[in-house]
C-alpha cells in the first residue's frame, strides 16, 4: 500500500506508462490506471509524459520483494541442533541458523516459480537485544557473519550456474545491517543457492535471513 500511494502521488499528472519486465518503458507500454496489485513481488519501472507538451518529465523504479511466506528453504548443508535451519526463514532477528561445520556451507531456495530476479538480501544475525553496551553488541553480531559468497540460480536444481561472486563490504557500523546483493543483469530462474565461503572472523558459524527481489516472469 505505501508503495501504492508513492505511484500515484509521484506521478499524479501526466500520461503514465509502465513495465513489469525490467524493461524501459515507452508512449506504447501498458498504460498505469489504477494501483497495482504486486502481492507477489515485482519491479515496476514508470515514465510520465506531460500532459501538455508530450515529452518525458518524470521516471522510477520500484521494486517489492517476494513475501518470504513464498519462499522455501528446501536444502542446507548443515545445522546445529541448538540453531536450526527452521530459523533462516522465521523473519524473527533474535534467532538465527548456525552451522558447526566448517566452510563453505549452503543454503537453496524454491521461489515457487520461475521469476526475473534483481537482488538477495542478506541478514547478519542480531544475537545481543537493544540495551546492551554497544562494543560487546558489535563484537558479537560479527562472528559467523558471512564475508565471502556465491550465489547460483537455476530453473531446476540440476543445472544451477553461478551468477555472482563477492566479498560483503562490511564496516564498524554495517554488521546489523541488510546486505544488498543487486545482480549485474536481468536474470530468470526459480531457484537460488547461496553459498557461503568463509566469514569475517573464520568462524563456522553461519546466520542467515534470506529474501529475493523477483517478478514472474
Amino acid at each position: 500500500d505505501v508503495y501504492k500511494r508513492q505511484l500515484i502521488y509521484t506521478f499524479s499528472e501526466g500520461e503514465i506508462r509502465y513495465t513489469l519486465d525490467g524493461s524501459e518503458p515507452n508512449r506504447k507500454s501498458t498504460k498505469y490506471i489504477e494501483p497495482l496489485d504486486l502481492k507477489c513481488g515485482g519491479i515496476v519501472k514508470a515514465k510520465v509524459w506531460s500532459s501538455y507538451e508530450g515529452e518525458e518529465v518524470e521516471s522510477e523504479t520500484y521494486t517489492f520483494r517476494v513475501p518470504l511466506s513464498d519462499v522455501k528453504l528446501i536444502s542446507i548443508s548443515s545445522e546445529h541442533k541448538n540453531y536450526p535451519a527452521s530459523h533462516v526463514l522465521d523473519e524473527k532477528e533474535s534467532t538465527y541458523w548456525q552451522s558447526d561445520k566448517g566452510f563453505p556451507q549452503f543454503a537453496v531456495f524454491d521461489l515457487g516459480r520461475k521469476r526475473m530476479l534483481s537482488s538477495i538480501v542478506y541478514q547478519p544475525a542480531r544475537r545481543l537485544k537493544t540495551g546492551v553496551i554497544y562494543y560487546r553488541t558489535m563484537s558479537e553480531n560479527r562472528k559467523g557473519a558471512v564475508l565471502r559468497y556465491r550465489i547460483e540460480t537455476g530453473d531446476d536444481l540440476e543445472h544451477m550456474k553461478t551468477v555472482k561472486e563477492g566479498f560483503f563490504n562490511y564496516n564498524r557500523y554495517a554488521f546489523l545491517n541488510e546486505q544488498v546483493v543487486e545482480f549485474d543483469q536481468q536474470l530468470f530462474g526459480r531457484y537460488v543457492r547461496f553459498v557461503m565461503l568463509n566469514s569475517i572472523d573464520g568462524a563456522s558459524n553461519v546466520c542467515l535471513l534470506y529474501t529475493s527481489d523477483a517478478a514472474d516472469e
